[in-house]
């Protein structure tokens, strides 16, 4: 009988939950004021925006500092075929700097790689900045390059 006793409560006695909440109109005016609806309301948040990268956007800057490098990497390896040239030219031949015609050649192709391996994994205009130091680093060792193998025409001539 026990049994019975549990079981029979009356019906409206038990919670009943509805199977859906139902909001209210307040519930609905606070959910509205959270949503931002105009770009200026959206840009005053003050939630930092996660920025989708796309691979695309890192492709094409990695493809513009190629071609800059690769203008280097032109300039210096016209500089190698020519330069002995103008040195036999000058009767020095025997006085061309070679290992300062190969660092020359070498000088973009390592300021690209250690500037890639730096920006790799960093945000799109971290990387753009890191390779443009390394752009401005290689175009400095030509440079530097070039007037090590002006000071060594210099002395050979004299």
């Amino acid at each position: 009988m026990t049994d019975r006793a549990e079981t029979n409560e009356p019906e409206e006695s038990r919670a009943v939950e509805p199977e859906s909440p139902v909001a209210d109109a307040s519930d609905a005016d606070v959910d509205a004021a959270d949503e931002p609806t105009t770009a200026d309301e959206r840009v005053e948040d003050d939630e930092p925006t996660e920025r989708v990268e796309r691979r695309s956007d890192v492709v094409i800057v990695t493809l513009v500092f190629v071609v800059l490098f690769g203008y280097q990497l032109y300039a210096a390896v016209s500089n190698l075929v020519a330069l002995p040239e103008v040195y036999a030219a000058a009767g020095i031949a025997d006085a061309v700097p070679w290992a300062i015609l190969i660092a020359n050649v070498a000088a973009p192709a390592v300021a690209f790689a250690a500037a890639s391996a730096v920006a790799r994994g960093r945000r799109i205009a971290a990387r753009a900045g890191i390779l443009l130091l390394g752009f401005g680093v290689g175009a400095q060792l030509s440079l530097l390059c070039e007037e090590l193998a002006r000071q060594a025409a210099i002395a050979a001539f004299a």
